[in-house]
């Protein structure tokens, strides 16, 4: 959804690659944060961030690795998807930005106490995580995450006067 968000940062035609863009860059650069609080939210809370279907001991380490890099796959996918769905028809990317922000809203509350509460799988288990407010993970990198929303913002607003 990043990238499909930043793909909005190209205005008009770019005469080399979109992905060579001042709106790509950009966004890359929320996504290595973004991602960066992701990795950092893995080492305070692991079962929490498999939803306690399984136990971090139960997975390899390099699971979170390997992650961690299609966070850059997708942001890369989303940001080309947005310009080939536009060349389909022009309500696609609208249509598709639409999707995807019900996504981002539909899966933390399907999840329910799987997202809201923090904890070992033992604490899941037993009801005694924490909520996400309360965690170290909502408190410390949940409140920074916050903060990449203006950074976003900002970064959108000045790809937009990229000149081609």
């Amino acid at each position: 959804m990043i990238g499909f968000l930043f793909g909005y940062g190209v205005k008009g035609a770019p005469t080399q690659s979109v992905f060579l863009t001042r709106a790509y860059v950009s966004g890359k650069i929320v996504v290595a944060l973004f991602s960066t609080l992701v990795y950092w939210s893995y080492k305070l809370a692991p079962d929490w961030m498999f939803n306690y279907f399984t136990r971090d001991a139960d997975v390899p380490s390099w699971i979170i690795v390997y992650i961690f890099l299609l966070y850059f796959v997708a942001y890369a996918a989303g940001f080309a998807m947005k310009f080939e769905t536009a060349k389909i028809h022009k309500a696609y990317p609208i249509l598709l930005m639409v999707a995807l922000s019900a996504a981002a809203i539909a899966v933390p509350i399907a999840m329910g106490e799987r997202y809201t509460l923090v904890g070992t799988m033992d604490q899941f288990l037993n009801h005694t995580a924490v909520p996400l407010s309360q965690s170290h993970v909502g408190k410390v990198p949940g409140r920074i995450t916050l903060a990449l929303l203006p950074l976003g913002i900002g970064l959108l607003w000045w790809s937009r006067k990229e000149r081609f």
